[in-house]
């Protein structure tokens, strides 16, 4: 009798556990309460589409292309799931087959509440994220996910800038062939640019 109350016991605090666990991850997705990335070993990471290339022909500081590797990701549990885009300079340090997202310069989430979508940009450094900023947009097909008016659309133009020939001036419309927009489709929704007809190289 001891050991069936025992047992019972056990399977009652494992119960709890997991539906802690569950709350929370829940909580997470759903409030969008992410002060810093989850972990790249999360099992709730998908890579959604093929790593990408978006490259610029001859515009490096040595006159060499300058190349930005684009991921779609998205951190899923159940039917909850958070839209990431990762941008990741590729260099020597960068090995493409072993990308990680914490390889990556810029990540962009998105996640949906209450009929908007609430975007968060962060920046890596030496493998650790930092949330830079917050807003909102439309829930909305085709819509730009990097509006003018946010603060992280200056912070990645200087950021390609510094990799350019004597920080040469980045136009508009490589940005915005560049940011990814909203795709909606039915109940799902996920930011890409991979609708997009300029991604495969820009000439500027």
């Amino acid at each position: 009798m001891k050991k069936i109350k025992w047992l019972k016991w056990l399977l009652i605090i494992l119960i709890v556990c997991m539906c802690a666990s569950i709350v929370f991850v829940s909580n997470v997705l759903a409030k969008a309460e992410w002060n810093e990335l989850p972990s790249s070993k999360n099992k709730n990471w998908i890579l959604v589409n093929e790593n990408r290339q978006f490259v610029r022909k001859n515009t490096g500081s040595l006159g060499e292309d300058i190349v930005i590797l684009i991921s779609d990701l998205y951190f899923k549990d159940g039917r909850k799931r958070v839209s990431v885009i990762c941008y990741t300079q590729v260099n020597a340090v960068v090995n493409i087959k072993e990308w990680d997202i914490f390889n990556a310069s810029f990540v962009l989430a998105a996640f949906y509440q209450d009929k908007i979508i609430i975007v968060k940009a962060y920046k890596i450094v030496n493998g650790k994220s930092t949330f830079l900023e917050e807003w909102k947009i439309p829930f909305k097909h085709h819509y730009p996910v990097v509006p003018n008016d946010v603060k992280f659309r200056k912070i990645f133009q200087k950021w390609i800038e510094e990799q350019t020939v004597q920080n040469m001036a980045i136009k508009e419309e490589f940005l915005d062939a560049i940011f990814p927009e909203l795709i909606i489709k039915g109940k799902d929704f996920m930011i890409t640019d991979m609708y997009k007809s300029q991604i495969n190289t820009i000439h500027q």
